[in-house]
């Protein structure tokens, strides 16, 4: 399933196979926002401006753990200006997951 997000006129989106990414973070402590929003994954949660920002940094955070793993760099690499143009620009993301 894709989850779809959307922030005044961009878009963005984790295609069904980059929801690994998502094990990477399982649970653990340094990656709250991210884990948020896997568990929020199927509810359509609406993520802040400020929350973003955190996610900006979750995800280059991840990237510099996981950097043998190209997959996870193109998608991070894809996702991350999405959010940082919504922190920058104190926009409010929707989402929508199939």
């Amino acid at each position: 399933m894709a989850f779809d997000m959307f922030a005044d006129q961009i878009s963005e989106k984790f295609e069904h196979n980059e929801e690994y990414i998502f094990t990477y973070i399982n649970q653990l402590e340094e990656y709250p926002l991210l884990n948020w929003i896997w568990s929020e994954y199927y509810k359509s949660p609406r993520i802040s401006a400020e929350q973003s920002n955190g996610i900006v940094h979750e995800l280059i955070s991840l990237s510099a753990l996981h950097k043998s793993d190209k997959q996870l760099a193109n998608t991070i690499s894809r996702v991350l200006p999405f959010f940082s143009f919504c922190y920058k620009n104190d926009l409010t993301v929707k989402t929508a997951s199939d």
